[in-house]
């Protein structure tokens, strides 16, 4: 369908126009809207697309035309638009008004419908959890795709831990590029998502493919506090000619743009949120509260281990503790033993293996009177019974020997062999005494070795450096030879700088086709040897396919295309440029391959 406005009188016809593939399209499908303006080469502000309730519009990008026949230059430019119908129901694209070198142009409004999808049938017999049968008409986008926050409580204590479940509902769509959710819940702490699960449920008569996400999460202080919502990310494979595709497809798999059909394809980026839970989060009682507690809240079970205890004086003894439980344990602190008159302590060293957490401490009894390892316990909140719980660990006891005479202390880590600390042997007068020599010679280093010194070493770096340098030399200039394509891109930097000295000799003296032949024949050789084309295969109405899906922005292809089209009116429809229409030509290509050569050169 096609809407024309012209504007009557104009010394340049110029024309605005509104279509669309279709005025009927199925709710999960688009429509593909072309905003084209005729008689221009480019606009200064792009065409904005007013709101429309009901469908959700993106900007494919710009697209510009250029005719020469008989000599006769025209040209159009044209913005493309998706639209996305959220709902079933008649939607109208109003009629938009654009003025252009001071002529005003007006399209005409278009009017599409929204058509609704039924629902695949389930197999044969079976019917909803409720009892309804298949076959429904969905008339929103949000009922074929949508997310649900679950927690299993809403009244929490501060610090406890409950359960949350993020699930994503897919029904007929085909679903791309899922993400992990987010959740916003400032009040709260979450623990990372475990590995989703991916399974089948009947809602309503209406059979989903779901995508299932869980975690933890614990309040940080009390109060009444929105949980949420859960937003989700993921892209909607949308087939343009049919609407739509059933089946889930592949989970987190990758873009599908090369499958063998991918081009019938398009990927609808899509952002979901769920509904804002509302929790109840009570603080700890006061009653009760031992001294010691440090805030851990669930149901813990403390294990204790220490060895020898059978020792001596000045031996040390490893403390093992084991706390495991459901609640958090980055808060649930183990209790440690603190140095004192009858033990030297040392610091724990702490780990944490899930619900998990171990601490483990050396400590060394200073005499022989300490008869065992104290007792520690470790407080917690039980939930379930709203009461503070004690756990405790030992005591130990011990068997301490004293140290007998002579003897040292054990050196945690020494080898076996002992210190002498008394001189047994007697000097004999005289026997350590030689004689002191009047010319000594050259001095060395007990031990001294050449091969350690430093000239040595210098020597062979440098020996090294050379070879290697000159292997790398070789494989460069084997792969030069041999690899047309690695050679082109070494080659494309030259023939840009070249080209570009040329065309700023022919912008200095004000020659219009002799710039645009300069400008067209370093297009053409740097973009040859920079994406390995043939000669003379990139032009104006090709340039955008040539870099897709190598990641170059859109300003940088939109002024390659523009300066193109300005190179095929100059050099074969005559047309007349002034000076800054050709500066700006020429700033343009030169900051094309400055953004290309500094940001895709290791795409190319």
């Amino acid at each position: 369908m096609m809407c024309t406005g012209i504007s009557p009188g104009a010394a340049k016809e110029i024309s605005f126009q509104a279509d669309v593939d279709r005025t009927i399209v199925e709710l999960g499908s688009y429509l593909r809207l072309t905003l084209t303006v005729t008689g221009v080469d480019g606009l200064d502000q792009p065409i904005e697309l007013p709101q429309i309730d009901g469908l959700e519009s993106r900007l494919l990008g710009p697209q510009t035309r250029v005719s020469i026949i008989n000599g006769q230059y025209s040209s159009s430019y044209s913005l493309v638009y998706f639209l996305y119908p959220l709902r079933v129901g008649t939607f109208k694209i109003p009629s938009l008004t654009l003025t252009v070198e001071n002529q005003t142009v007006q399209s005409e409004p278009i009017t599409i419908e929204a058509v609704g999808t039924s629902q695949a049938p389930v197999a044969s017999g079976s019917t909803s959890e409720g009892g309804a049968q298949q076959g429904m008409v969905q008339q929103n986008l949000s009922e074929r795709i949508f997310v649900v926050l679950e927690a299993s409580r809403n009244d929490v204590y501060v610090n406890e831990r409950f359960d949350v479940t993020v699930k994503l509902f897919v029904n007929g769509m085909d679903v791309r590029n899922i993400s992990y959710p987010q959740i916003k819940a400032q009040e709260f702490f979450l623990e990372d998502f475990q590995q989703p699960a991916q399974y089948e449920q009947v809602l309503e008569g209406v059979r989903y493919q779901v995508v299932e996400f869980k975690t933890f999460a614990y309040a940080l202080q009390p109060g009444a506090f929105d949980f949420g919502p859960a937003e989700e990310t993921c892209q909607l494979a949308i087939r343009g000619d049919q609407g739509r595709q059933k089946g889930f497809g592949g989970f987190f798999e990758d873009d599908f743009f090369n499958d063998f059909f991918g081009r019938n394809y398009i990927l609808r980026p899509l952002t979901i949120s769920s509904k804002t839970l509302q929790l109840t989060i009570r603080p700890l009682p006061l009653e009760g509260r031992p001294a010691d507690f440090s805030g851990a809240v669930g149901k813990f079970v403390l294990d204790a281990v220490a060895s020898p205890l059978q020792l001596k004086v000045g031996d040390p003894i490893t403390t093992r503790l084991t706390l495991a439980g459901n609640g958090n344990m980055r808060t649930a602190e183990i209790p440690i033993f603190k140095e004192n008159g009858d033990f030297k302590a040392y610091e724990p060293q702490v780990t944490v293996k899930g619900n998990v957490k171990i601490s483990e401490q050396v400590i060394i009894p200073k005499h022989s009177g300490v008869k065992a390892v104290p007792a520690v316990s470790f407080w917690s909140f039980n939930p379930e019974t709203a009461r503070y719980e004690e756990q405790p660990a030992g005591p130990f006891a011990l068997n301490v020997a004293p140290l007998e005479v002579k003897e040292l202390p054990q050196i945690v880590g020494s080898s076996s062999r002992t210190l002498n600390f008394s001189n047994t042997q007697e000097d004999v007068l005289g026997k350590d005494i030689s004689f002191i020599k009047d010319r000594p010679g050259r001095f060395y280093d007990r031990g001294y070795q050449a091969w350690r010194s430093i000239f040595f070493g210098t020597v062979l770096a440098l020996i090294l450096m050379g070879w290697g340098f000159g292997y790398v030399w070789h494989r460069f200039s084997v792969r030069v030879k041999t690899d047309e394509r690695f050679a082109g891109r070494l080659k494309a930097p030259y023939y840009a700088r070249r080209g570009l000295k040329d065309a700023e000799r022919f912008l200095a003296s004000n020659d219009v086709r002799g710039f645009y032949d300069a400008i067209h024949a370093t297009v053409q050789q740097y973009f040859r040897n920079r994406l390995h084309k043939p000669l003379g295969s990139i032009s104006a109405s090709n340039i955008r396919s040539s870099f897709q899906g190598i990641g170059v922005q859109e300003d940088v292809v939109s002024s390659l295309e523009r300066l193109l089209v300005d190179c095929d009116a100059a050099r074969y429809a005559s047309a007349q440029f002034n000076r800054d229409r050709m500066e700006r030509t020429f700033q343009d290509l030169r900051r094309a391959i400055d953004q290309i050569e500094r940001k895709c050169r290791l795409r190319f």
